[in-house]
């Protein structure tokens, strides 16, 4: 197993210095997959977003529940080695290591209880040296947080661009024969 990873440890660190022009950080190196899931009613996401490293670069899954049809589709594509490490940059960029991990539900809260919505959010990093980082919030933001939404909507964008759509469930009485 360790003679497998020292090769792609190489490579990322080749590739990212050669795009970036300085040495890849801890953070970037180790993280192996990254999750954001966004709800703003119930609890269940409305969408999910999950991006993981491979020998090659790295798969993108996305998936998405329509409200209007209530059919959740799953997207997936897969990404180039150079795109995984900039979308690792631009995480790191907005210092996402640092945040201070949130906890709901009988947990430390980071929600704005003053709020009368329901917008419910995280964020997992799973780095290959360590436990994952988990980060969540109730009607709450962290620092920089339209930069992250950017860079979450981006993503999504990107994978929905190459993606095969596949539709996971169809809302009960709904048929092709009612239209």
């Amino acid at each position: 197993m360790v003679a497998e990873e020292e090769p792609k440890k190489i490579s990322l660190e080749t590739e990212y210095e050669k795009r970036f022009g300085i040495p890849i950080t801890d953070f970037e190196l180790s993280t192996t997959s990254v999750y954001f899931g966004k709800e703003s009613r119930a609890w269940s996401h409305d969408d999910i977003l999950v991006v993981t490293r491979t020998a090659s670069g790295a798969l993108a899954k996305y998936l998405v529940k329509e409200q209007w049809d209530g059919v959740t589709k799953y997207l997936e594509t897969t990404l180039t080695l150079e795109e995984w490490l900039a979308f690792l940059n631009k995480l790191y960029e907005l210092h996402i290591n640092e945040w201070e991990e949130g906890y709901i539900l009988g947990r430390k809260p980071y929600y704005d209880s003053n709020s009368k919505k329901l917008d419910y959010w995280e964020f997992i990093i799973f780095p290959s040296n360590k436990k994952m980082l988990r980060y969540e919030g109730l009607n709450a933001y962290r620092p920089n947080w339209d930069k992250f939404i950017k860079i979450m909507d981006d993503m999504k964008a990107r994978i929905k661009k190459d993606a095969v759509v596949e539709v996971i469930e169809e809302p009960q009485g709904y048929s092709k024969n009612n239209f």
